[in-house]
């Protein structure tokens, strides 16, 4: 996508891409926002490419993180 200076894009992704397409479909084509994409492939690709994954900690992690902050001071 050809974007101006400054200007912020979207990338549109899911699991499979199922989601994700219906996902752009709305951003770029009924809300028109701009610079909005479609990686196709999505985490099955992106996982199977070898590509670099950050580390997102799971819901119950980040509840239990919390929580340890929350008594740590104590």
């Amino acid at each position: 996508l050809p974007r101006q200076p400054g200007a912020r894009q979207t990338v549109s992704f899911c699991n499979t891409g199922h989601w994700a397409a219906t996902n752009w479909f709305v951003l770029s084509e009924v809300l028109r926002q701009p610079h909005v994409a479609l990686y196709p492939g999505s985490m099955v690709d992106w996982s199977r490419s070898g590509a670099p994954m950050a580390h997102v900690p799971t819901r119950l992690q980040q509840l239990w993180q919390q929580l340890e902050q929350t008594w740590q001071p104590l």
